[in-house]
């Protein structure tokens, strides 16, 4: 359970964003697990795209943080900042693994909703 609206904008960035930043044909695989013994769920929005260096891994959340210019790609460098409040408005988390050339995983962390806490 979630809202609707919020979810809805955080996959169609993670997924516009994955689309925008690759130079060849994209690959796009999501992924969605519940590891055993926890009450998240973890969606995997894994690309091909042009991935990023280690070390702007911690900056790309902050707001206008965008790594490249204007020119090259079309962005305001708040998407991912305005991501990582939705999913922090349901109690979740969002993390990401990339390698400059092979691309990225975003890993959005989001609490399960228990069927005995229904209305």
């Amino acid at each position: 359970m979630g809202n609707s609206t919020q979810l809805l904008i955080v996959f169609k960035n993670l997924i516009g964003n994955a689309i925008k930043y690759t130079e060849r044909y994209p690959e796009i695989a999501i992924t969605c697990t519940h590891p055993t013994k926890t009450r998240y769920i973890i969606i995997a929005i894994r690309d091909n795209g042009i991935g990023m260096p280690a070390e702007n891994l911690n900056k790309i959340f902050e707001p206008f943080s965008g790594l490249h210019g204007a020119s090259e790609y079309n962005g305001s460098g708040l998407e991912l900042n305005i991501v990582k409040k939705l999913v922090s408005n349901h109690n979740g988390d969002i993390t990401v693994k990339s390698t400059q050339g092979e691309g990225s995983t975003f890993y959005v962390e989001l609490p399960l909703y228990e069927a005995e806490n229904r209305p």
